[in-house]
């Protein structure tokens, strides 16, 4: 009883005091009556004054200021100036660019119910921008986003349910919300209700539905829904195949800019799937996808230089998308990169260079990298010799199925003494426990 009067008392005094000035401002402007009551703490007011300073609809524009009294709303509350708040720090408006304050801003948001924040705050978390990369809280941000509706959010959970990213819980609810907002025509939630009942339906009828609710999506031009479609229609089950209209899909999604559609329409015509073998088409589609920064595409690009295919060979441009390729993470290509600096292809011998990128590519769990690596150490070519190192990477090698790794671990196992095996043993645990969602064969 006593905090509600409390706060009825405040809106008491704020009522009164905006009363008093109106009552003693007989000559002040409308803007300073404004001006007024957004001070008094009048949200409206704060939000028009927000406004105004803006878009300079009868003041000076200054974004400075526009921000100051979205500020005043945000902490008085308002989840959508929190919003706001949280989009200005991303990208630098009227305040220096800060992307720790913006997550801030937007999880206060998020706590207050707004999908939208729920959503950049979930995807800051899966970016880990601004925040520690935390996949689970990201999720739990964007599955709330996505069943409120935001089209984002619902997106990014299709995309992220089919790519196995994600295990809904409670499958059957979630469908039954996502159906809600997709009977509204929420387009995005049309891709993401079709994602969970194709992923999670036991039944084939209703698996057929999933696939029904994406084709709409695609046909409503949701660009991630075409490029799903297009990779069912081309390589998904049987029943569904028809690799034409997939790549007539695919083709949509990469026209509207999609570098992950890119990337596979080149693949199609590389192969010939669902359109006549092209390469020099594959090669353009993936030279498009490289320059929108797919670290596929790159990799793609490279290898068709390498071997002239499309192309004309061209090592130069072999080294720089294989480059640009690896620095965004890709594990195949950091090996490859390794390959180059250790045979001396294209580039001249570099051991630690070659060292650097396998060690890159062999902690994301690539296979091939880890032998690499620990033939490196077997041989002391760009790193200091070490056998225990040697025989914990091709160990991890093995485990992750490579050939090489098994018979080296069978070689040299019995070359060391007990207790630089038990080291071994304890450096490869050690390693999984750190490395707890890498996949053997990566």
């Amino acid at each position: 009883m006593g905090e509600w009067m409390g706060e009825m008392g405040m809106k008491t005094v704020i009522t009164v005091g905006a009363t008093l000035v109106a009552a003693t401002c007989m000559g002040c402007s409308d803007f300073d009556r404004l001006r007024v009551k957004a001070m008094l703490g009048g949200v409206d007011s704060q939000l028009e004054l927000a406004h105004r300073y803006g878009t300079g609809i009868g003041v000076e524009q200054s974004e400075e200021e526009a921000v100051r009294w979205y500020r005043s709303a945000a902490i008085g509350g308002h989840a959508s100036s929190q919003l706001v708040m949280g989009n200005r720090y991303a990208a630098g408006i009227g305040v220096e660019a800060d992307s720790a304050k913006a997550v801030e801003w937007f999880e206060k948001a998020a706590a207050r119910g707004l999908p939208e924040a729920q959503f950049r705050a979930g995807f800051a978390y899966f970016q880990g921008v601004g925040v520690e990369r935390n996949v689970r809280t990201a999720v739990d941000y964007l599955e709330r986003a996505a069943l409120g509706g935001s089209r984002e959010g619902l997106l990014m959970m299709a995309a992220l349910l089919g790519g196995g990213g994600v295990t809904l819980q409670a499958p059957d609810q979630t469908a039954l919300r996502y159906r809600q907002h997709a009977e509204a025509g929420n387009l995005g939630a049309h891709y993401a209700l079709g994602v969970v009942l194709l992923t999670t339906a036991a039944d084939p009828e209703q698996r057929a539905e999933g696939v029904r609710w994406i084709t709409s999506a695609a046909e409503g031009g949701e660009v991630p829904a075409q490029l799903h479609l297009g990779e069912l229609l081309l390589g998904g089950p049987a029943r569904f195949r028809d690799p034409a209209r997939g790549a007539v899909f695919l083709e949509r999604a990469a026209d509207a800019g999609h570098s992950g559609a890119m990337q596979s329409l080149g693949l199609a015509y590389l192969n010939g799937r669902g359109v006549a073998p092209d390469p020099v088409r594959a090669a353009n589609w993936f030279r498009k996808g490289a320059e929108a920064g797919s670290a596929a595409s790159q990799a793609s690009l490279a290898q068709l230089y390498r071997t002239g295919t499309g192309v004309e060979q061209n090592g130069a441009k072999v080294l720089r998308w294989l480059q640009a390729a690896a620095e965004s993470g890709h594990a195949k290509s950091q090996h490859n990169l390794g390959v180059v600096y250790s045979e001396g292809t294209t580039v001249s011998k570099n051991p630690d260079q070659a060292v650097k990128w396998f060690r890159m590519a062999a902690e994301q769990g690539h296979p091939m990298a880890q032998s690499a690596l620990g033939s490196c150490y077997l041989a002391g070519n760009g790193a200091e010799q070490d056998i225990v190192q040697a025989l914990m990477w091709y160990e991890l090698a093995a485990r992750g199925g490579n050939a090489s790794g098994a018979n080296l671990t069978k070689s040299l196992r019995p070359q060391l003494d007990d207790g630089q095996r038990a080291a071994v043993a304890q450096l490869v645990e050690a390693w999984l426990a750190e490395h707890p969602n890498t996949q053997a064969g990566s």
